[in-house]
């Protein structure tokens, strides 16, 4: 039977996982697929914590190694080097987040336990955002009750709850989340939809240069992107019984934005 095309992002990424970074139909007898899979976690991993070019392959298999290069997933600085790096981003981002599918199992299906072994490395907290992005789109539902937990456990470091909420904002899901959990939002005087306006005006963005309108210049034009949104501008609508005169300079910033987005 003919496999469905895959429906979101999440399966998009599992197929070429198997059928193009593992090769799962060829070799497999010797375990080759797995040892792929491993040396090009491997190599991003220490390369997500080094934060260098080039890694050493010093603890993974070189016939593994061989087969990634040959297959131009992996790039080597030079012939017979044994260092190497993901031969373009989104294979990088791709093992960094098959890596994260696993701690995440390890670590009982629980973000809060799971956020605190990844450390804070840059590389893997740009990764573990694009996953809960992924996550929200592939499973909303389950996914939403992980984030709230997350996000309201003062005990997890400030910036996993936040990178948290972006991960959310960033989905194609961010209307649905928002709409889903209003009352928590809205609760205690709006305090979580502060902060999701906050993420939104710094996170959900994008550069856009100035000369794409014609105008003569080098700067960048910053446009609001996504539809978390629109599902911001709903509930501070909602909330304005809630917001008082000092609150002011913070819904005019938002809206200032949210013009940008509707002309």
């Amino acid at each position: 039977a003919t496999e469905p095309l895959p429906t979101n992002e999440r399966t998009f990424r599992e197929k070429v996982w198997r059928e193009v970074i593992c090769r799962v139909d060829e070799e497999a007898e010797t375990g080759i697929p797995q040892l792929r899979a491993r040396a090009m976690v491997g190599i991003a991993l220490k390369r997500a914590k080094a934060l260098e070019p080039f890694v050493s392959s010093a603890d993974l298999d070189p016939r593994a190694l061989h087969r990634l290069v040959r297959d131009s997933l992996l790039d080597a600085p030079s012939p017979g080097s044994n260092r190497y790096a993901p031969a373009h981003d989104v294979f990088e981002d791709w093992a960094l987040m098959n890596w994260l599918d696993e701690e995440f199992v390890q670590h009982g299906l629980h973000l809060s336990n799971f956020v605190a072994s990844l450390g804070t490395y840059p590389a893997l907290r740009r990764a573990y955002r694009k996953w809960l992005t992924e996550c929200l789109d592939a499973k909303p539902q389950s996914t939403d009750s992980l984030v709230l937990a997350l996000i309201q456990n003062s005990a997890v470091a400030a910036h996993w709850r936040e990178d948290a909420l972006v991960g959310v904002l960033q989905s194609a899901d961010a209307n649905g989340f928002l709409e889903r959990n209003a009352g928590l939002l809205l609760a205690n005087g709006a305090k979580l939809l502060r902060q999701v306006v906050h993420i939104l005006r710094v996170a959900c963005r994008a550069a856009i240069p100035w000369r794409s309108f014609g105008v003569d210049s080098a700067g960048e034009f910053f446009c609001p992107k996504g539809n978390g949104w629109i599902g911001a501008a709903k509930l501070l609508e909602a909330a304005i019984p809630l917001f008082t005169e000092a609150d002011f300079m913070f819904v005019l910033g938002f809206l200032q934005d949210w013009v940008l987005l509707t002309m």
